[in-house]
């Protein structure tokens, strides 16, 4: 798992932000279940066989969990897959208002990205891969 340490200051004193954007870090706490839901989720797709890259992210488009090693990079790249799935939502209710996101998927001749949303936990999953 790839844990970000990141640190905001603001004009009283820094908070230390680690594991998930703009939370703060709990004391030695246990994991909630669904943190070990998160963890569980973002394990069984990191180890999919062609997948390069991974983020999971909040309904609202908050990075949760990611592989890219740069936090400014993951956030980037979570703003356009969530607009590519917003603007491919919006027009699938165009057509038929009763209908649901599921995901949407890019083919390229090189990678694939998939962007799919878990309506039930609302989580948004993320992936590159080699197309097969």
């Amino acid at each position: 798992m790839v844990r970000y340490n990141v640190e905001i200051e603001n004009s009283l004193n820094t908070k230390r932000v680690d594991d998930h954007f703009f939370q703060e870090t709990p004391q030695q706490e246990e994991k909630s279940s669904f943190q070990r839901y998160l963890d569980q989720c973002f394990e069984s797709v990191r180890k999919t066989k062609l997948v390069k890259q991974a983020i999971i992210l909040s309904k609202t488009g908050i990075p949760l969990r990611s592989t890219f090693d740069d936090p400014e990079v993951t956030l980037e790249q979570s703003g356009l897959y969530v607009s590519l799935m917003d603007k491919a939502s919006a027009s699938i209710r165009w057509i038929d208002p009763s209908d649901e996101f599921l995901y949407v998927r890019v083919k390229t001749r090189n990678n694939e990205a998939i962007v799919g949303m878990d309506p039930d936990d609302g989580l948004i999953f993320v992936t590159v891969q080699k197309p097969e």
